[in-house]
């Protein structure tokens, strides 16, 4: 396949493509659909990118991720215009949390909202790609609106295509691939096309096109949303 004019090749001495930590940048083309009051899940968030690029521009944010592991994010509460007092500046996110099997509104409360009951209202994520069809299904059965970043290849099987016509599909695309960031930090991310497949965030259309140069160099562009 050859995307922006340039050819797929997957990398000499591949890793797994479930360990690919999504670039910042990435999420920007989303943010104008996002409603502010929302609190949003990202389900399987690795190192926390797409939970701190969030929680910075203001958001209410539930992370989790299937690993143990401890992540503490910080908010630039300057950047939003509110001070210490409106809102918390640090969130812990939820560990050892199968998204499969769990979600955040079983809670009787957490570390964001104490004493409170925790719910979500949007589910955006990187998923594994091996689990793209497990993820897929989980997120139109809770019934909320999702964006999860996925290969081109996920558009290929007959029980995605099933999915895709029950409950419809609305698809951010890049111009060019994604620079994900591998787990040795070395070497290129950007062997696989993805874009984000949406549902219930309502989109002008159901195929949108977005210039990946746009979201790395114009990222005020964006975020103004």
């Amino acid at each position: 396949m050859d995307i922006g004019g340039n050819k797929m090749k997957p990398p000499l001495n591949p890793v797994s493509s479930n360990d690919f930590q999504t670039p910042p940048y990435a999420l920007l083309p989303l943010l104008k659909y996002l409603k502010k009051e929302w609190t949003i899940w990202e389900c399987a968030e690795g190192k926390g990118n797409i939970t701190q690029e969030l929680f910075s521009l203001g958001y209410n944010v539930i992370g989790s991720d299937v690993v143990e592991r401890k992540v503490t994010f910080k908010r630039n509460l300057k950047e939003i215009g509110k001070n210490p007092s409106e809102t918390n500046n640090i969130s812990e996110s939820y560990s050892g949390k199968d998204f499969l099997k769990w979600q955040p509104s079983k809670l009787k409360e957490s570390n964001l909202f104490p004493n409170q009951m925790t719910d979500y209202d949007c589910i955006i994520t990187n998923p594994p790609y091996s689990l793209k069809q497990q993820f897929l299904k989980r997120c139109y059965e809770l019934g909320k609106p999702f964006a999860l970043l996925l290969p081109l290849t996920t558009f290929e099987t007959g029980k995605r295509q099933e999915l895709f016509k029950k409950y419809g599909l609305e698809v951010i695309m890049f111009d060019k691939r994604i620079n994900f960031e591998t787990p040795s930090g070395k070497g290129s991310g950007s062997w696989f096309a993805t874009a984000w497949f949406t549902n219930g965030l309502n989109l002008e259309k159901e195929l949108y096109f977005v210039k990946l140069d746009e979201c790395k160099n114009n990222k005020d562009k964006w975020r103004k949303y």
